[in-house]
């Protein structure tokens, strides 16, 4: 894995210094290892460290079926969640609660902010580019005064919470460490990639296509060396 902010990965080989690198789980094939880095450290740090997520915590992650979110569901039940709800289409409602969520909200037809209880959730996990229902509908569902919302998404400032909630927006942070952590769940089974599609290296653009459709459930892969094991 190379440093996010500075290079990309559509290449065969790259340079990277090692403090930005960890091992490739055992138990996966380079192409369904690729999916994990990127969206699998930004939701284990959204969850984890900028969230604090603690076993027995109530979470929400907006975007379920989202490649960040894919990712979210697992982590938050592996880090202890005790229920954890999460949005997407209707379409998508099995395969989010196959991945750990116990409560699937539609979007297309249900407000997550009128489903869930007042002031019932611990944790907003933002995959969804809804970082503006932190000024808004977000103050209602959270806990006062524990309640933290996370977003990876938006550049508008969060205003400052009225009952005592935290909000944070962030960058990935890439550092082998956390990248370790997340090869060990996988090797324990706790965190798969769940696969939308896989493209050819020369297919590259219809991949990128696919993703600005903003339908994908789970990762898309381009697979630079097929069938690479």
């Amino acid at each position: 894995m190379a440093y996010f902010r500075h290079l990309g990965s559509f290449a065969e080989y790259m340079e990277s210094d090692e403090c930005y690198i960890a091992h490739k789980p055992k138990n996966m094939i380079f192409r369904d290892a690729s999916g994990v880095p990127l969206a699998g450290l930004t939701s284990y740090q959204a969850l984890a460290k900028y969230g604090k997520l603690r076993t027995g915590d109530r979470v929400l992650i907006i975007g379920g079926s989202s490649g960040t979110g894919v990712y979210g569901i697992q982590i938050a039940k592996t880090l202890g969640a005790a229920f954890i709800a999460a949005t997407t289409s209707a379409c998508n409602a099995a395969f989010v609660k196959g991945l750990g969520a116990d409560q699937v909200i539609d979007y297309t037809s249900e407000d997550w902010s009128e489903v869930l209880e007042p002031h019932s959730i611990d944790l907003i996990y933002d995959c969804g580019f809804e970082w503006h229902s932190w000024n808004d509908v977000a103050q209602k569902v959270l806990k006062p005064d524990s309640g933290i919302f996370v977003t990876i998404n938006g550049s508008a400032p969060l205003n400052e919470s009225t009952t005592g909630t935290k909000a944070y927006r962030f960058i990935t942070d890439t550092n082998s460490t956390d990248l370790e952590v997340i090869t060990t769940l996988a090797e324990a089974g706790k965190v798969t990639t769940p696969i939308d599609s896989v493209f050819k290296l020369e297919n590259t653009v219809d991949a990128i296509k696919h993703i600005k459709a903003g339908h994908a459930r789970g990762k898309i892969i381009i697979e630079v060396i097929p069938d690479q094991v």
